[in-house]
């Protein structure tokens, strides 16, 4: 499956049978299909890209006049894009028809814009003694369903067969797992660990920790990925001998204060520590004047209480995400810190 398909089936499952998608709608689909693609520096052109090609592949129509681009950033973007109704696989079905297994008979109720063909493997699946099924990783339940090891995932997070109600991961016998963290051990095996959003700032916090001793680990967040494998700290835990305070440092920007504060909700959940801003280097950020602000990557903005997480900062992060402006963590590098051997 290529990229825009992908991205064409997963803006078929945001849609919810309208023909009419908004590009809000499409920015979810895009985040759905392409979760990594879509928190890069280049997400716009990747999302201008993959909806070029959906057009050329006439699956759906853009917007016929220049009103109905957005163009407030390079690249424009459609404001919405049309699907043609032949498009949505189940609209000749009638589900009522079809002699749904006990954990599909919710299906003649609802309106589901996932091809038929998806549903009937799923029926196929329950057909079969799967009660005695081991409970297996979901990417493993999916090629085995679907012949495509992220299909089930898209299906989970992008449709509306997973409501409260409905299908359950359980009932298919899989499980969501979350990606390992990378880490780092420091020496002082009693401080706070760190969670670094990007890979470049968590290798020069690497260095810099071997010499100053702040942190008992510097792990590696990987952006969104963190949100997941908040979990797995559990881990890390084991092997430092308890638990230790959880330190957060990542872009200044929306997306930047939305990971630590989704992943704290999560670790909330399972008994983990919240997740807590490292204050000294948001600190050394805002410092750094405003020759360090650059356009932001999203047209999203978030609320403004989003910036209390930064607590004494909160007023000067808003003004500047407010203002369409964010600064890269990045900034705060191995000559930076070397600079701030005292600091922290």
């Amino acid at each position: 499956m290529t990229a825009s398909d992908r991205f064409y089936r997963s803006i078929i499952n945001s849609a919810g049978g309208r023909a009419r998608v908004e590009q809000e709608v499409l920015w979810r689909a895009f985040q759905a299909a392409h979760p990594e693609q879509a928190v890069s520096t280049g997400a716009r052109s990747i999302l201008r890209d993959l909806l070029d090609q959906v057009f050329v592949d006439g699956l759906a129509e853009p917007p016929k006049g220049r009103e109905g681009w957005d163009q407030s950033a390079k690249p424009i973007l459609p404001k919405w894009i049309r699907m043609p109704h032949a498009r949505f696989e189940n609209s000749k079905v009638d589900l009522r028809t079809i002699p749904w297994a006990p954990e599909l008979r919710f299906l003649p109720m609802i309106h589901t814009s996932v091809p038929i063909d998806e549903l009937l493997k799923l029926q196929r699946f329950f057909a079969e003694n799967w009660h005695d099924l081991p409970v297996v990783p979901i990417k493993e339940r999916s090629i085995e369903i679907f012949a495509d090891e992220k299909r089930l995932d898209e299906l989970y997070s992008g449709s509306n067969l997973f409501n409260p109600g409905r299908l359950t991961l359980e009932q298919l016998r899989c499980c969501s797992i979350a990606e390992p963290l990378g880490w780092r051990r420091g020496s002082r095996s009693t401080s706070p660990i760190i969670v670094i959003e990007n890979v470049a700032t968590w290798h020069s916090y690497c260095q810099w920790n071997e010499g100053e001793a702040h942190f008992s680990a510097v792990v590696y967040g990987g952006g969104n990925r963190f949100i997941d494998s908040v979990r797995t700290l559990g881990d890390i835990y084991r092997e430092l001998g308890g638990t230790r305070p959880v330190l957060y440092f990542g872009d200044l920007d929306a997306n930047g204060l939305n990971i630590p504060q989704r992943a704290s909700l999560a670790a909330k959940t399972i008994g983990l520590p919240v997740v807590e801003p490292h204050l000294d280097s948001y600190r050394w950020l805002l410092e750094l004047g405003e020759s360090t602000l650059t356009k932001a990557d999203s047209d999203v903005t978030p609320e403004e209480s989003a910036c209390d997480w930064l607590e004494e900062m909160a007023d000067r992060a808003w003004a500047i995400i407010s203002a369409g402006k964010r600064i890269a963590q990045e900034r705060i590098g191995s000559q930076f810190l070397r600079s701030k051997i005292n600091s922290a």
